[in-house]
């Protein structure tokens, strides 16, 4: 997926880059370009801001180091072979998909579509917040009591994602987990089915209300849009997904499903 300076741009050499292949991707880099374009955004108009890019305002300063801690944190949980063999190997998901599709072309269109065009533009508009902050330059408004409830909600979101990866991890390992036909049900997965995709929606909510809390999304309403997508993306489109691949493949997650929250992190039904 292209780093290309604007959205036009972007999604330009996204779609050159895709035609130009032979057949359609695997589809190897979906998730660390999830990670590594909004770093590469941040840096962008960092260069274009008032004042130039050694000028750092608190709150955009926050809101960066944030930025980066969220992305390292994805880095460190990804093997670096999940880097590589990415390149040969496709994800269960696309190849599920692939199948579904009558054609080859129809999958083509839709690979591009919904699997390469759709979260770019989405985690676009998800750092559009950051991009104002970053903006504003000197003439950003001092920090607040809203601030920190942003920034709180960023550093919870961050700690959610951690542990349940670390917990999900864990409970794989162990003689419970029953080779994989048993789901977690320890921890944040005792309260939510799927509590790092709540952390995720969590971390780009709070980068919202960080643009909010310095005057942004007051002046351009619009920039809620991202992270109201993100939500109903995680709810509609991957948890259904991962819920039915867990149907099959664990035998208690039907009694999961009928005790669990979805999404959000909520006190369990049994």
């Amino acid at each position: 997926l292209s780093m290309g300076r604007t959205p036009r741009a972007r999604n330009g050499c996204l779609a050159l880059s895709f035609t130009a292949r032979p057949s359609p991707p695997p589809h190897p880099k979906t998730a660390q370009y999830w990670c590594v374009a909004p770093l590469a955004l941040g840096f962008y108009w960092k260069a274009h801001a008032p004042g130039g890019f050694w000028l750092y305002e608190p709150r955009e300063t926050a809101a960066l180091v944030l930025l980066w801690a969220w992305a390292v944190r994805f880095f460190w949980r990804v093997p670096w072979d999940g880097w590589k063999v990415g390149l040969t190997h496709e994800d269960w998901r696309y190849a599920q998909l692939r199948a579904q599709m009558p054609s080859e072309t129809a999958y083509w269109a839709f690979s591009f579509s919904s699997l390469h065009l759709t979260p770019t533009l989405l985690v676009h508009a998800c750092m559009l917040p950051v991009a104002r902050l970053i903006q504003q330059g000197a003439a950003a408004p001092p920090l607040g009591a809203a601030d920190a409830a942003a920034l709180a909600l960023i550093a919870l979101a961050i700690g959610i994602e951690t542990a349940a990866d670390e917990q999900l991890a864990a409970h794989r390992r162990s003689p419970a987990s029953l080779g994989g036909r048993r789901a977690c049900r320890s921890g944040l997965w005792r309260w939510s089915r799927h509590p790092n995709y709540c952390g995720e929606c969590l971390f780009h909510t709070g980068l919202l209300a960080l643009g909010a809390a310095g005057g942004a999304v007051a002046a351009e309403p619009a920039l809620c849009v991202g992270a109201a997508v993100m939500w109903l993306f995680f709810r509609f489109a991957s948890v259904p997904l991962m819920d039915a691949r867990s149907l099959e493949r664990r035998e208690d997650y039907k009694a999961v499903m009928a005790s669990t929250s979805a999404l959000l992190l909520w006190p369990p039904r049994d």
